[in-house]
């Protein structure tokens, strides 16, 4: 299971204090899926690539707003602050920012690209967010990813983030 599948699976978790409607969990959703597209033209400079292919890419079923909230997403998942641009006029920022916070988690806890997190449980308090992982191998790597990537969230939110492994499971053998 890799991290999008995570969450596209529970809409009941809340990383954000202020919870998130529908339409922004599906943003968030497809702009996980979408910021490293940009890989596929060069690892350097991924990011913008990334932003360039999906304002560019006719992408069907999605408003001109949604275009563009997803091109600042994948523009600015990966560090710098998120803010609209002359190229993307349409984007409100107060939402870019928050889902920005979100998606550098996200990527931080698929530092590895190996699907490590297999579930998460998210405790909210007023000042902390204690983010619980369950895990099929060693996390190390997405630790230290996410921890990398949380200032945003901890500066939108105010609150800090700790991340927590509660333990793995063992790894399905692999089939051959």
């Amino acid at each position: 299971m890799t991290w999008d599948d995570l969450i596209a699976k529970d809409p009941d978790v809340r990383i954000t204090p202020s919870g998130m409607d529908s339409d922004e969990r599906e943003l968030l959703e497809h702009a996980a899926r979408l910021h490293d597209v940009g890989e596929h033209v060069s690892s350097v400079g991924h990011h913008r690539h990334g932003a360039y292919l999906i304002e560019n890419g006719q992408l069907r079923g999605f408003t001109p707003e949604e275009v563009q909230l997803l091109a600042a997403m994948a523009r600015w998942h990966r560090s710098g602050e998120p803010r609209r641009s002359d190229e993307l006029p349409l984007v409100d920022e107060g939402k870019l920012v928050g889902l920005c916070a979100l998606l550098r988690i996200v990527d931080g806890l698929d530092r590895g690209r190996a699907s490590v997190v297999e579930a998460l449980d998210v405790k909210i308090g007023p000042a902390l967010v204690v983010v619980r992982l369950r895990t099929t191998d060693d996390a190390e790597l997405e630790l230290w990813g996410a921890r990398r990537k949380r200032a945003l969230f901890e500066r939108c939110f105010g609150r800090d983030v700790e991340f927590v492994v509660l333990g793995k499971r063992a790894a399905r053998p692999a089939s051959g």
